[in-house]
């Protein structure tokens, strides 16, 4: 079992956590071959992918990430933390989280979710 906190707060209702790293490798290659010789990092780049019920009660909960129209250019850059509920212990922190899109499923016979996708300017192993 895992606790999710945005903003220092805890996090209901999460059905899902993705983070992702990208490390922006580019081969290096040299006159005479076709191989390359390398791998060199060149640049990266954190998201983050959150899936949640929606929550019936009160639509109006988004636990810090969710913005609509032009309420993103005011809303503050998150801090998540994932830590082990057993352990106690942290698991992964994603700093500087920015809202790079969001969205809401609908279908019959099943829970309604929504969907967030940030992207991250760290992220730190527990």
């Amino acid at each position: 079992m895992m606790e999710i906190r945005i903003g220092g707060k805890q996090v209901g209702w999460i059905r899902s956590l993705q983070v992702n790293e990208d490390f922006g490798l580019e081969p290096a290659y040299v006159v005479g071959s076709i191989m390359p010789q390398e791998h060199t990092p060149q640049h990266w780049s954190g998201m983050l992918a959150v899936d949640r019920f929606y929550v019936r009660k009160n639509p109006n909960i988004t636990y810090g990430i969710g913005a609509n129209g032009e309420a993103i250019l005011s809303m503050p850059v998150a801090t998540v933390v994932v830590i082990d509920k057993a352990s106690g212990e942290r698991v992964r922190m994603i700093e500087g989280c920015t809202l790079q899109s969001q969205s809401l499923t609908i279908q019959a016979n099943a829970y309604s979710g929504e969907h967030a996708t940030l992207q991250a300017l760290a992220i730190r192993p527990g």
